[in-house]
């Protein structure tokens, strides 16, 4: 059994991206050892990173393989929000050219974060399955979740390059749908007293419907003769 599962990691290639302007030193610390905890059992480990490198010594440069590497899947687990929507397109493209061409795209999101979030200008966007077929302009298989607060989705590498301003525009509409529909259902006149986690979940709701609104403002706007490229 030992010597089956040795095998199967050796088959296995795991790659960790960081991009060193944006991230914590504790997390890139985290990523570090996670990576060195997999070699031992011969998974290709590497770490890549956006910029210098000599505060990571065995970190490698992304751009120095970037165009070399094709990757089966890419996981984005909670980082979608975290990204400014007027870089979506340009971060799909970018992992478009690094999926194979039966690659996928993993995004993870918690539906319902514990603590507040403020991570860019645009504050953020929690995107759902709806929401994130939306973008992609695609139907798009959703992995089950061990809970009701994580979400994830499989997208197709083909799907990746769908993503344009009337895709993003299309899934920031259903994220206001949502959220006021949310709101909405916890404001219910109701005899029994509202919990905390309501007190949360409207806080969010709120915050999603006021982010989606300001965000869409920025957004180029559609032309008579069609939408922007």
């Amino acid at each position: 059994m030992g010597n089956d599962a040795s095998s199967t990691y050796a088959q296995l290639t795991y790659s960790t991206f960081h991009d060193i302007r944006f991230s914590e030193s504790s997390e890139l610390k985290s990523a570090r050892a996670a990576v060195q905890a997999l070699r031992p059992l011969r998974v290709q480990a590497t770490m890549y990173v956006s910029g210098p490198t000599d505060v990571l010594p065995d970190a490698v440069e992304f751009r120095a393989v970037k165009g070399t590497k094709k990757f089966d899947l890419v996981v984005l687990a909670n980082t979608l929000h975290e990204i400014p929507l007027n870089r979506w397109q340009g971060v799909f493209d970018e992992i478009q050219s690094v999926l194979a061409d039966n690659g996928h795209v993993l995004v993870i999101e918690d539906q319902m974060p514990p603590v507040g979030e403020l991570p860019h200008q645009d504050g953020f966007l929690i995107l759902d399955p709806l929401e994130l077929g939306k973008l992609f302009d695609a139907d798009l298989e959703t992995v089950p979740g061990a809970n009701n607060r994580l979400t994830a989705c499989l997208v197709p590498r083909a799907a990746l390059g769908n993503v344009c301003n009337r895709t993003v525009n299309a899934a920031i509409e259903a994220v206001k749908a949502r959220a006021r529909r949310e709101i909405g259902r916890l404001r219910e006149p109701r005899a029994e007293k509202r919990s905390p986690r309501e007190g949360r979940e409207h806080a969010l709701y709120a915050m999603l419907l006021v982010n989606a609104q300001l965000a869409q403002e920025t957004l180029p706007r559609e032309s008579p003769s069609g939408p922007p490229s």
